[in-house]
């Protein structure tokens, strides 16, 4: 019916990126401003749910563990740690580290699938960099 079809619609937005802070979000609109700068934008695009939970929770395979884990942060995105660090010229800790900093202030975090260094969160990219900085100290 009408709903649901409208209901899927609304899980179309773009995905907004700011090449000075890497910070990304969804939004309704490709215009948006960040750090006082025009944001780069793709879409539209899904932003709805990537993962089916329960049919994850199923699968029992090495790799697949990775997957469950991930499919439980229900994020747009992810960070790639590698490309962070150099971004704001930090050292580059392990992502164990970075992951454990990361839940101890109480977000959700796991590595992603999609990159060896990825990680997939529903932290802030100021508040990811805060945890590389004090790692690093």
């Amino acid at each position: 019916g009408k709903e649901k079809c409208d209901a899927l619609l609304k899980q179309h937005q773009y995905f907004l990126f700011c090449n000075n802070c890497l910070r990304f979000t969804p939004s309704k609109h490709n215009n948006e401003l960040c750090c006082k700068k025009q944001m780069q934008f793709a879409g539209p695009l899904w932003i709805g749910s990537l993962f089916d939970p329960l049919l994850v929770k199923k699968m029992n395979l090495g790799a697949l563990e990775q997957i469950k884990e991930e499919s439980m942060i229900n994020t747009v995105g992810f960070y790639d740690i590698h490309h962070v660090v150099s971004h704001y010229k930090l050292e580059m800790p392990k992502l164990e580290e970075i992951i454990n900093s990361i839940k101890k202030k109480k977000y959700n975090a796991a590595r992603t699938h999609i990159s060896p260094y990825g990680i997939r969160s529903d932290i802030s990219i100021k508040e990811l960099v805060e945890c590389i900085k004090i790692l690093r100290k």
